[in-house]
């Protein structure tokens, strides 16, 4: 029973990320999230997940890593956060 706990808990986590990141545009505050949750998921994943998921949380822990790296440059994270809302406009076919 604990098992199948840890797996709900794991899949909660994963699917309320993963439905914030497509609901809007990124912003500095839901990068601050992202940051803040990555070790979470990234132990969730470890513990819980299979290769691909792992592969996932690798992915975003580079992510992170770059954020990370860009707060400290405030023109590098407007264009950061530029890129991101062009990409997420392509996503989500608002930008045709």
């Amino acid at each position: 029973m604990e098992e199948a706990s840890k797996v709900n808990l794991t899949r909660a986590a994963l699917y309320s990320f993963l439905s914030r990141a497509f609901k809007a545009e990124v912003n500095e505050l839901f990068l601050d999230d992202v940051i803040a949750a990555e070790p979470t998921i990234r132990s969730l994943t470890d513990s819980q997940g299979g290769e691909e998921l792992r592969e996932g949380s690798k992915l975003l822990r580079e992510f992170t890593d770059q954020v990370k790296s860009l707060k400290s440059n405030d023109k590098e994270m407007e264009a950061f956060l530029v890129n991101l809302a062009s990409e997420y406009a392509s996503l989500s076919g608002s930008g045709h």
